[in-house]
């Protein structure tokens, strides 16, 4: 039941970190217009290769689990987490330890653009409603596929779909069980993340999971209040979507008295989720009961969660900026109805998200500029014409703090959407900013002319950063960043 209401306690060594959230635009001077021509040879892979199986249908939500966990009140102990490193396959464990004087903590995250209202509040959680924005806080919902082996009874691969939010550029937070199988089970495996899911990836594009984590209770033992993972990606679309900022809070009477909002994919048609899989759909309200390691509400729906594994329960404090505090993990049958459960962030889980994953992820000593989403203001183009004008997202995908310098990028125009030197370049051009770390720039550039002798058809059109930074993998923009264009005579 709901526990009685108190004021809260006086909580200690409260930090907020802020971030350059600067997403200004600037205007690129063009530095050559000559064109070269494509060159025969091997291109290469792609920047971020899908690893999503073209077949969708044989992905099934990953049952939302029905267990009467654990619902321990301990809280001085050390934390123990483990990640792993998807392309070397190798394993790394991190020990927290815990500080009794400190009660809570913030990291903020990104919103530069415009966002939605959520919704009126109300004392319980509500029915859900459909979601077709693709603003914040929306946009940084995302659906998440992968693999495992843990129910196939031959050993066969089980495909699954589950959710999870981002809350860093390149990092989302989402439940234990879908990174991996506990019980000292496997890590998942080819994990395709897709942010403001509709039934395709048109919205901001895709990225693949490179590096997985989760509590070293969770994988060792299946310790649902560890029931906490985190994903990080290889294409940092939160630069595209803004992410949110993430808290931890020990006051069990704070957690009973704020509203929190959820958003996530339910996997299966139903009622209350009409148009599953592909919808976000969303809801808030407040908890039914409190513990240290979980939250727990009766929604107004018997409805299965499937799908819903790994949303992140957030509240919006009075400036309205968002923060997410946990993970929605399983169905507990604390009351007569099957309760849906939440594992809640602990001091140990979020400064280790925030002082050892998110980091490890990011260079600290070089920037690291990775341009995204180039777009034209038209996409049929006449041969020998302009394409009006051109713009791109450039991130400095970095924990390194650079002086101002002068970034060189050359424009590319391809006969499919792998963006790479031997494609046909058509413009060299160069803007100067001064970058803070995780900060993006909107360029804009004039004057990008089709070549006369392009034969019509379907092109492509991209761009590569030449300057020298700590990742030259990722300088160009593949696939959903490049931009699709018909060339007529």
């Amino acid at each position: 039941m709901r526990p009685i209401a108190i004021t809260p306690l006086l909580l200690l060594s409260t930090t907020t970190f802020a971030q350059d959230r600067d997403n200004g635009h600037v205007q690129a001077d063009v530095t050559s217009n000559e064109v070269v021509e494509a060159r025969p040879g091997e291109t290469g892979s792609g920047r971020f290769e899908p690893l999503l199986p073209a077949d969708l249908a044989k992905y099934r939500p990953y049952p939302f689990p029905r267990t009467a966990s654990n619902l321990s009140q301990r809280r001085d102990r050390a934390e123990r987490f483990v990640s792993y490193d998807v392309r070397t396959g190798e394993e790394r464990t991190d020990t927290l330890e815990f500080d009794p004087f400190r009660t809570q903590n913030w990291i903020s995250g990104r919103n530069v653009t415009e966002a939605e209202d959520e919704g009126d509040f109300l004392a319980d959680f509500g029915s859900f409603t459909k979601q077709t924005s693709t603003a914040f806080p929306w946009s940084a919902q995302c659906r998440i596929y992968f693999e495992q082996d843990l129910e196939a009874p031959w050993g066969e691969t089980e495909y699954y779909q589950a959710s999870g939010t981002l809350i860093d550029g390149k990092n989302l937070i989402t439940a234990g069980h879908c990174v991996h199988e506990g019980n000292g089970g496997s890590w998942s495996k080819n994990m395709i993340v897709i942010p403001r899911f509709d039934g395709d990836s048109n919205a901001f594009g895709y990225a693949n999971g490179i590096a997985l984590a989760a509590s070293a209770g969770w994988k060792s033992s299946r310790d649902w209040n560890d029931d906490m993972g985190w994903i990080r990606l290889d294409r940092p679309v939160g630069f595209l979507t803004d992410w949110f900022g993430s808290f931890y809070n020990t006051s069990d009477s704070w957690w009973d008295n704020t509203t929190f909002h959820v958003a996530g994919y339910p996997g299966e048609e139903s009622p209350t989720f009409p148009d599953a899989p592909d919808a976000l759909y969303y809801s808030f309200g407040s908890w039914n009961s409190v513990y240290a390691y979980q939250v727990v509400s009766v929604f107004p729906s018997t409805d299965t969660f499937a799908g819903m594994s790994g949303s992140g329960p957030y509240y919006k404090d009075s400036a309205g900026v968002r923060w997410v505090g946990g993970a929605f993990s399983h169905e507990n049958p604390v009351l007569w109805w099957w309760d849906r459960t939440a594992t809640r962030n602990t001091q140990g889980k979020f400064n280790y998200f925030h002082d050892t994953f998110e980091k490890n992820g990011y260079s600290s000593t070089q920037v690291d500029y990775v341009p995204l989403k180039v777009r034209t203001t038209g996409t049929t183009i006449a041969r020998g014409h302009t394409v009006g004008s051109l713009s791109y997202l450039v991130a400095n995908s970095s924990l390194y703090n650079p002086a101002s310098a002068t970034v060189n990028v050359s424009v590319y125009l391809s006969a499919n959407d792998n963006i790479t030197v031997s494609d046909t370049r058509i413009q060299q051009h160069s803007f100067t900013q001064n970058f803070g770390a995780r900060t993006t720039r909107n360029v804009s550039v004039s004057g990008v002319t089709i070549p006369a002798s392009t034969a019509p058809g379907t092109y492509y059109v991209g761009v590569i950063v030449t300057s020298s930074d700590a990742d030259a993998s990722n300088n160009d923009t593949d696939g959903w960043d490049a931009q699709r264009v018909t060339i007529t005579n």
